[in-house]
C-alpha cells in the first residue's frame, strides 16, 4: 500500500483528517498524518487525548499561529492539506464580520498551500462562508494556485445524523496530480 500524507490545519479535534484517512483506507491507501496545526490550545489537548487512548494515530501537534510554521520543511512531502478553519466569521449565529474578523485565517492557510504544494486540498466550513464574502477569496486563491475546485453543501442528516447541521466542503485538486492516483488505488473496483 502506498502512503498518502496529510497535514491537518485548525480542524478542531482532527475529525476532518480522520474522515479523509478513513476514506483513503477504504480506497486501499495507507494514510499518514504528518502533523496537526491547531491554534486553539483546548482543541490541541483534545487531539493529544484522542491519540493517548489510541482513537487516533499519533502525530505531532503544533499549537500556535499558522503564520509562524516553517512550511518549507513539508514542501514536496504532502499529498493532502485539509482545513476546517474557524467558522465564527461566517456563521449566521455570529456577527458575520467575514474577512474583517480577526479569526479569518484563510490567508495563512493559502500561504501554507502555496509553500507545501499539495496535490489535494479539502476544506470545511459553515454555509455562511458563501454569503459572508469569504468564499470568493478562497476560490480565487485556489484557482490562482493551479487547482481545479469542486464544492457542495452537506447536512449531517444527509449521512444519517439526527440533526441538520449543514457544512460546505471544498475539494481542490491539481490536474494530473494526486486525484487520478487516488481513483486508481489498488483493491477497489470502480
Amino acid at each position: 500500500m502506498a502512503d498518502t500524507t496529510i497535514i491537518g490545519l485548525c480542524s478542531g479535534v482532527g475529525m476532518l483528517e480522520e474522515g479523509i484517512a478513513a476514506g483513503l483506507r477504504y480506497l486501499g491507501r495507507k494514510p499518514r498524518v504528518l502533523c496537526h496545526v491547531e491554534r486553539d490550545a483546548y482543541a490541541a489537548s483534545v487531539l493529544l487525548a484522542r491519540m493517548e487512548v489510541k482513537a487516533m494515530e499519533p502525530s505531532p501537534v503544533w499549537v500556535g499561529d499558522l503564520k509562524d510554521v516553517r512550511w518549507e520543511q513539508f514542501a514536496g512531502a504532502v499529498d493532502i492539506v485539509c482545513a476546517g478553519f474557524p467558522c465564527q466569521p461566517h456563521s449566521m449565529a455570529g456577527s458575520r464580520k467575514g474577512t474583517d474578523d480577526d479569526r479569518w485565517i484563510w490567508p495563512a492557510i493559502a500561504d501554507c498551500i502555496r509553500r507545501v504544494e499539495p496535490s489535494i486540498v479539502v476544506l470545511e466550513n459553515v454555509p455562511g462562508l458563501r454569503s459572508s464574502g469569504g468564499f470568493a477569496p478562497v476560490l480565487a486563491d485556489l484557482a490562482a494556485l493551479g487547482f481545479r475546485i469542486e464544492w457542495d453543501s452537506v447536512r449531517a442528516s444527509d449521512v444519517g445524523a439526527s440533526h441538520q447541521r449543514e457544512r460546505v466542503f471544498v475539494m481542490a485538486y491539481r490536474a494530473g496530480r494526486g486525484f487520478g492516483k487516488l481513483r486508481e488505488s489498488p483493491g477497489r473496483d470502480g
